[in-house]
């Protein structure tokens, strides 16, 4: 069955885990650079999109465009709701998501590409 298929599985299993982790009020130490966050987020949204982005089921362009599209719209869904669970939004942050999303595609297009 296509819908349940094990990428999909993991495309929304890896979406769930992220919302509960961007969610979840957090004590950053000082000692941390002020860019960790946006690495973060940027490695999440690889790891997010590189499954769905390996599926071979849908034509490469629409693939491409909606899971760009649905990543950028999920990052951005997540930062407007943050301040509702004790966390600030920041555009830095749903840059670097949509930066995450846009690598995570390239990299699975390269993969693509050897197969």
């Amino acid at each position: 069955m296509y819908f349940l298929s094990p990428r999909r599985i993991v495309t929304a299993l890896l979406a769930a885990g992220l919302a509960v982790v961007m969610l979840t009020p957090v004590d950053v130490p000082q000692s941390v650079p002020s860019y960790t966050d946006q690495l973060v987020h940027l490695t999440a949204f690889v790891l997010l999109v590189l499954p769905a982005a390996l599926s071979r089921r849908v034509p490469l362009g629409l693939l491409f465009v909606g899971l760009f599209v649905g990543a950028a719209a999920f990052g951005g869904a997540i930062e407007l709701i943050q301040p509702h669970f004790g966390r600030s939004a920041d555009v830095k942050d749903w840059v670097a998501d949509m930066a995450g999303a846009a690598a995570g595609l390239l990299l699975a297009l390269g993969i693509r590409r050897i197969r």
